[in-house]
């Protein structure tokens, strides 16, 4: 290791803790940005929810807006038509304890615009070394589809196993451990993650009507969706989530004009954010390589100046090693 004169030492040190101690207030500042953006993405989809993006636009609209009551009574005939005698209506909502909506907005349960299918539990030995993906509970994220962990199945499973074949858009959800730090594991598949296979204990959303998609997944990311999810897990060390008790969730709709509204307004602000975020991501990356570089300079000799009056560093070995000597 390169050693200084001990007087040169103690200014490289001193030098050293008050760059440090700049840098650790700038990531602070930025660590705390970090947090406000998370609370600012939640207080954007819970204004979302609740009309207040849109609030005057109905009104510059008016005439225009097929209430909400409409689009799922429509929903709801469709599927009558379709289920062959097996449509089966939810339980009414008590809306008492729910929060006021806009007055062309009505409180619906989230199985009234969607269904949900979990996956097959596959054997071990079904597996192959390549093929299709394998899509299963740590492949959704936060908001987000990774691949860090693949298994692979044969490709036939697509033929043999159609109704479990996954396609881009698709918006799946983990059904064990769901929530983690109050946030959601759900994402929406792209063209790079299709085709996957759809694994046990992973739901797939199937739409009634394809144009609530989008609206539904904001939503599922909201406070109130994740709040009463958390109210409906069972089990404690492996806490999952049951299809009858996820579809009963209430949600509020809009109609679609104010749907496509709102979801134009978050993304808006949801890109502001996104943009902000880089910059930090960016700005704490550099801080880091700041600190190392304060570090690469105090062991070259260039953070501080040298003083020729100083003790050279060999008297000071020197009288360790006599020390130690003794």
């Amino acid at each position: 290791m390169p050693l200084p004169p001990l007087p040169e030492q103690h200014r490289i040190v001193a030098k050293i803790e008050e760059l440090f101690t700049k840098l650790d207030t700038g990531v602070e500042a930025l660590k705390k940005i970090q947090a406000q953006l998370k609370r600012y993405r939640q207080a954007v989809l819970k204004h979302a929810f609740e009309g207040m993006l849109t609030a005057e636009w109905p009104q510059a609209h008016q005439g225009e807006l097929e209430p909400a009551s409409i689009l799922l009574e429509r929903i709801k005939q469709e599927r009558r038509k379709t289920a062959k005698g097996k449509y089966k209506e939810l339980p009414p909502i008590d809306t008492s304890g729910l929060p006021q909506l806009p007055e062309s907005w009505v409180w619906a349960r989230v199985g009234d615009i969607t269904d949900l299918f979990s996956g097959k539990a596959f054997k071990k030995r079904e597996y192959s070394d390549e093929g299709v993906r394998l899509f299963q509970i740590a492949n959704v994220s936060f908001v987000a589809v990774v691949w860090d962990s693949i298994a692979y199945m044969p490709v036939s499973y697509l033929q043999k196993y159609p109704e479990l074949a996954l396609k881009a858009g698709d918006i799946l959800m983990a059904l064990n451990r769901p929530i983690l730090d109050g946030r959601l594991k759900i994402g929406e598949l792209n063209e790079k993650d299709a085709p996957s296979i759809l694994y046990q204990r992973v739901g797939r959303f199937d739409f009634y009507d394809s144009s609530l998609k989008t609206f539904f997944f904001y939503f599922a990311q909201t406070p109130f969706f994740i709040d009463r999810l958390k109210a409906s897990l069972q089990g404690v060390d492996q806490p999952f989530v049951t299809k009858p008790k996820l579809l009963k969730i209430p949600m509020p709709i809009a109609s679609l004009a104010e749907q496509h509204k709102i979801i134009e307004e978050v993304e808006r602000r949801f890109s502001i954010a996104d943009e902000i975020e880089k910059t930090i991501d960016y700005s704490l990356k550099q801080a880091e390589r700041l600190r190392q570089s304060i570090l690469k300079r105090a062991f070259e000799g260039k953070l501080v100046p040298q003083d020729p009056n100083d003790e050279p560093a060999e008297k000071l070995l020197e009288g360790i090693k006599a020390e130690r000597a003794k």
